[in-house]
């Protein structure tokens, strides 16, 4: 296995298109048009000052070389400098050198890196013809290893034909996409390990193994068996590597929202359509990778992960079941809280003597089927919280620090008090009384100098607020719930979100709780109606 130092970039696979210079930070190259090996290498600076070029053929052991005695017309060496720990040389290999499969060893003090390549026979332009025409490659004889193809023919001709896709080989492209097809044939029939294969072949993969040093052994061999199970029917072996290392990294996915995260880049990256999944609102996207996540390690091939996602997409879009109404900690669940009196919070902008008082009980033109509608309008009659002048109550939008506090402060009734110095909020700000009002009653502290009352509020952090507000009225919540996700849970708010699942305040989604997700004002009705109810004496 190559002992590399950092990353390398591994040789671009082009198709349709000549190669006839080499690409700056390829580790590799072999040129059909000029019969030139390139190898660059970045190396440990404690290295020698010295590397060997060794050029063998397929089955000759590299302790059986004599440099004084090599053959000239199949084994070549030379010695180089390193400058700068890089080794960057180029070798001409003559025209009498033999046509077949050879090994290029680039050795450096301890280190040694091995690439496979192939010099072709003279004909290699009819055979390319040929299989731009349509045909199956039948044998080797352009100066492959004719025992290797004979053995995985098949899967060999069939990675070609996908790398096509259509296009056409240039001599160059041919040769790269059949020694990656021959590496990827031998892997999954065991003649190589992923290390064998990330050391001969890893130049002709697009870059796909260019982290496998830094990979952890539970993902090389989550990525051996998904490569070896995995499908062969539409993909060339670069393809096939960079969809099996993405499937090895949803299927090694710690938690819901890593799943998220990367699936969703990918999926962006690649230029698939998710405009079903992107109209969703912040808790149904979770509830479609929370399926997802349930079911990913039946998942083998990203087709496969990408049809599921758009199919979980499609019916969580569609669905208005009342088991949707019981979300993670802001969520509903239950009948409508009963009418208590109380003070409303603003919509946005809105000062705290701004709000609303029509007690009527007014159902907002866009929550007639939303999780939270009955706890929606049970706080806005209670004056707890109100919409917007368009008659809209806009449930998914995210709450800000400064209007979770100004929530607070109305239904804790608190008073006026002098105003603690926080660099961004001014005395003008509509929420300054709010902040100041919360500050001195110790539900909000800041981070330091500031408050951030523009920056969304996380869903834990909304739980120390709410805690904060018990302890403000000695009202002690007894016991602790832990949560599927507790893990996630920042250590200042542990005691928090434990306590209020423990009491019903919060009650997550299936035990799952999603911590650092923002709070939407959907969220924000139904545990204010909670804490209400809670603190009046009602029975939650």
């Amino acid at each position: 296995m190559k002992q590399k130092v950092m990353g390398i970039i591994a040789m671009p696979f082009l198709i349709a298109c000549a190669i006839n210079a080499f690409a700056a930070g390829d580790n590799f190259t072999y040129s059909t048009d000029t019969s030139t090996l390139k190898t660059n290498y970045m190396i440990d600076a404690s290295q020698s000052s010295f590397a060997n070029l060794v050029v063998l053929p397929y089955g000759m052991d590299r302790a059986d070389l004599n440099e004084n005695n090599a053959d000239p017309s199949c084994t070549l060496f030379k010695l180089c400098y390193t400058v700068g720990g890089i080794i960057n040389e180029e070798v001409q290999l003559g025209e009498g050198f033999k046509r077949g499969a050879y090994i290029l060893y680039t050795e450096c003090g301890t280190e040694t890196y091995r690439d496979a390549f192939i010099v072709p026979t003279a004909d290699l332009q009819d055979i390319v013809s040929d299989v731009n025409g349509g045909s199956n490659l039948t044998n080797a004889r352009f100066g492959a290893d004719n025992e290797i193809f004979a053995k995985y023919e098949t899967d060999i001709s069939r990675l070609i034909n996908n790398a096509r896709s259509g296009g056409k080989y240039t001599e160059q492209s041919f040769l790269d996409a059949y020694m990656a097809s021959e590496g990827i044939a031998r892997f999954r029939g065991s003649d190589l390990t992923l290390d064998d294969l990330e050391d001969l072949y890893g130049s002709y993969f697009s870059g796909a193994f260019a982290e496998y040093d830094g990979w952890s052994d539970a993902k090389k061999q989550k990525l051996s068996n998904i490569l070896k199970q995995h499908s062969l029917a539409k993909l060339s072996a670069p393809e096939l590597v960079k969809d099996a290392i993405f499937v090895s990294d949803c299927q090694m996915a710690g938690n819901v929202y890593d799943l998220q995260a990367m699936a969703v880049d990918h999926f962006n990256k690649s230029g698939l359509d998710i405009k079903i999944y992107e109209q969703l609102n912040t808790y149904d996207k979770y509830s479609v990778f929370a399926k997802l996540f349930e079911n990913i390690k039946t998942l083998g091939t990203a087709d496969k992960i990408y049809e599921k996602f758009l199919s979980v997409s499609k019916d969580i879009g569609s669905d208005t079941k009342p088991e949707y109404k019981s979300t993670g900690g802001g969520g509903g669940g239950g009948p409508a809280l009963p009418t208590k009196s109380a003070t409303a919070l603003p919509a946005q902008g809105q000062t705290d003597t701004e709000v609303a008082a029509d007690t009527e009980a007014e159902v907002f033109a866009d929550i007639s089927v939303h999780w939270a509608k009955e706890y929606i309008i049970e706080c806005h009659n209670n004056e707890l919280v109100n919409g917007y002048d368009d008659n809209t109550f806009r449930p998914d939008n995210t709450l800000t620090r400064a209007e979770l506090t100004a929530l607070l402060t109305n239904l804790l009734k608190l008073e006026a008090v002098e105003f603690p110095e926080f660099s961004d909020v001014s005395t003008s700000s509509w929420y300054y009384d709010s902040i100041s009002k919360a500050y001195a009653a110790k539900i909000i502290t800041g981070y330091g100098e500031i408050f951030k009352p523009e920056s969304d509020v996380s869903r834990q952090d909304m739980a120390v607020m709410i805690l904060r507000c018990f302890d403000y009225l000695n009202l002690e919540l007894a016991g602790e719930k832990i949560f599927e996700d507790s893990g996630l849970v920042a250590e200042y708010a542990k005691h928090s979100v434990a306590a209020l699942g423990a009491n019903g305040i919060i009650t997550g989604d299936n035990n799952i709780y999603r911590p650092n997700d923002s709070l939407t004002r959907a969220e924000a009705a139904a545990i204010i109606c909670r804490v209400n109810d809670y603190i009046t004496g009602g029975v939650l």
